[in-house]
C-alpha cells in the first residue's frame, strides 16, 4: 500500500548581525539596488494539505513511502467479518481479512488511533487530536464526514468503544489515573462510571453482548519505574448496579480484555517469564448468583470463605494457575482454581 504523511516541522529564524561603521553605511549601501531584491531561490512544497483549525501546528512538507507491515498499531474486524480497521503512522486505514490494498479513511497533521466499528458496521470510533487535544471522534462510512463526541482540551484518551446497540460509547479519559465514562452517540458531557478509589486506574473498556457488563483493565496507581507483576487485572463492571469486581488474579498480570461477539468468550494479554501471549477465557455470565456465592479469584488476599460441605477456608497466595487456601479447622493446605464457586463468610460468621 502506498500513501504519504505529513509532518510539521519547526523553522529556526537564523539572524545575522553586520557591523558598519557609521561613517561606512553610506559607502557599504552605495551600490545596492533595493527595487529589485534578490529572488528567492528555495524550491517550495506545492503539495496541498488537510488543515484543522484548533491545531497549532502547520504542514509544511510531505513524504511518501510504502510499507506491508505496522508495529504499535490498533485493529478491529468489522462486523460481517469482511474488513480490518487500523491505525498507521496517525492514520486509519482498512483492509480486506483475505489481504489487499488497504484503504485510507483519514488523513492530515491529525494523530488518529484506535478504530472501533459500530455495531452495524456504518461507522468507526477513533480517538484524535484534530480538535487541539485528545477527544474521541466518529467516522461515517457512508458520508466519509466525522463528528466530535467529546470536548475535552487537556486530557489524554487511551481509548473508546461501542454498546452492542449502539446508542452509547465507553471510553476512558485522564492524565495519570484513567477513568471509565459514557457517552449517548450523538455526543454530550458524558457520565463517569468508577469515581472510587481516587488511584484507581481503568482502560481497555469492552461491553458484553447482552450491554450489562463492561469489562476492563484495571490497576492502583498510575505508571511507575521497576514496576513489579501484577501490574494489571481484568475487571467487571454491572451496569444495573453500578458497581464492579475483579474476574482475574493472575501473577502475570491481565490486560486488553476482547469479547467474542456471541458472548461466551473472552481473549487477554498476559506475561509469562518473558513473554507476553493471549490467554483465552470461557465466560461465566455474572448475574445475582445464589446466596452471595462468587468465584475465588474475586476475593483479596486473606479473606475467608466456605465451600459447599461447610468447611471454611482463608484465601492465600496463587501458586502459578491456583491458590493455596488453608482450611482454618485443621490447618490443612488446599489448591482451588480460580474458578471454584465459594461463599464469602459474613461478619456474623467470622465470630
Amino acid at each position: 500500500m502506498r500513501y504519504c504523511k505529513q509532518f510539521a516541522i519547526g523553522k529556526l529564524p537564523i539572524i545575522v548581525f553586520s557591523f558598519f561603521m557609521f561613517s561606512d553605511v553610506n559607502a557599504h549601501f552605495k551600490n545596492f539596488n533595493f527595487k529589485h531584491p534578490l529572488a528567492d531561490t528555495t524550491k517550495k512544497d506545492s503539495a496541498k494539505y488537510e488543515e484543522y483549525k484548533s491545531l497549532p501546528l502547520k504542514p509544511a512538507r510531505k513524504i511518501n513511502f510504502t510499507t506491508n507491515e505496522g508495529s504499535w498499531m490498533s485493529v478491529d474486524v468489522s462486523p460481517d467479518g469482511q474488513t480490518i480497521a487500523f491505525d498507521l503512522m496517525g492514520d486509519l486505514y482498512t483492509v480486506p481479512v483475505s489481504g489487499g490494498n488497504a484503504t485510507r479513511l483519514t488523513k492530515g497533521l491529525a494523530y488518529d488511533v484506535h478504530p472501533r466499528y459500530s455495531p452495524d458496521g456504518k461507522k468507526i470510533l477513533f480517538i484524535s487530536d484534530r480538535s487541539g487535544a485528545d477527544n474521541v471522534w466518529c467516522f461515517d462510512m457512508e458520508k466519509k464526514d466525522t463528528v466530535q463526541l467529546t470536548n475535552d482540551n487537556n486530557q489524554y484518551f487511551p481509548d473508546a468503544c461501542w454498546t452492542p446497540d449502539g446508542e452509547y460509547v465507553v471510553y476512558t479519559k485522564g492524565r495519570r489515573n484513567i477513568k471509565m465514562y459514557m457517552v449517548y452517540r450523538k455526543g454530550g458531557g458524558g457520565a463517569q462510571l468508577i469515581d472510587s478509589p481516587s488511584d484507581l486506574k481503568t482502560i481497555d473498556p469492552a461491553v458484553s453482548a447482552d450491554g450489562r457488563y463492561i469489562y476492563f483493565s484495571v490497576r492502583n496507581r498510575a505508571w511507575n519505574y521497576n514496576a513489579i507483576l501484577p501490574q494489571y487485572q481484568v475487571g467487571c463492571y454491572d451496569r444495573e448496579k453500578g458497581k464492579w469486581n475483579y474476574v482475574t488474579s493472575r501473577y502475570g498480570s491481565a490486560f486488553t480484555p476482547v469479547l467474542s461477539k456471541d458472548g461466551k468468550w473472552m481473549v487477554y494479554g498476559s506475561r509469562f517469564e518473558d513473554k507476553t501471549g493471549l490467554v483465552l477465557r470461557i465466560l461465566r455470565k455474572y448475574d445475582e448468583r445464589k446466596n452471595g456465592v462468587c468465584f475465588l479469584e474475586e476475593l483479596p488476599y486473606g479473606s475467608l470463605f466456605k465451600i459447599k460441605d461447610g468447611r471454611i477456608f482463608q484465601k492465600g497466595e496463587k501458586l502459578r494457575k491456583r491458590f493455596k487456601c488453608s482450611e482454618t479447622h485443621t490447618n490443612l493446605v488446599y489448591l482451588f482454581s480460580p474458578i471454584y464457586e465459594v461463599k464469602p463468610l459474613t461478619e456474623v460468621e467470622k465470630i
